[in-house]
């Protein structure tokens, strides 16, 4: 997936645009990145420009398979203070967001852990209506 400058600066900006629905989004102080990997299309948000740990952020791939364009979300996480408040749920709904404009199909994730109030991330990601695909894999059509 090999993209031009003008397409991964079209990519920055319609995270930016659905980050702004975010209470917390802080343009000056948060960071987006887009970056093509070769195979896919990497976006990822901060609200630190360090180590992601103790901070609002996730990570997506985009890329190409069989099944059309997949939004692959490989990491999210929600500063502690932020958590058990729906914070959790809009930020899932950013995600949802950003693969729709980008014209993804597809969101799919390995959830693993735990929710604020004790659910595991499986189920509670199920509530928000992905569904399994395999033991550790949950989808959800865009």
């Amino acid at each position: 997936m090999i993209l031009s400058i003008e397409e991964i600066n079209r990519t920055r900006d319609v995270a930016r645009r659905n980050l702004k629905q975010f209470d917390f989004f802080d343009e000056k102080q948060h960071r987006i990145r887009a970056e093509n990997m070769g195979t896919f299309l990497s976006v990822d948000y901060r609200t630190s420009q360090g180590n992601p740990i103790g901070t609002t952020h996730f990570d997506l791939n985009i890329y190409n398979d069989s099944n059309g364009k997949i939004c692959y979300l490989a990491e999210i996480e929600l500063l502690e203070l932020l958590r058990g408040k729906g914070h959790g749920k809009k930020l899932y709904e950013i995600v949802e967001n950003i693969g729709r404009d980008l014209e993804c199909n597809f969101v799919t994730m390995h959830p693993s852990g735990w929710t604020f109030d004790g659910k595991r991330r499986r189920d509670y990601v199920k509530s928000l209506g992905y569904y399994s695909i395999n033991e550790s894999e949950v989808g959800k059509l865009l």
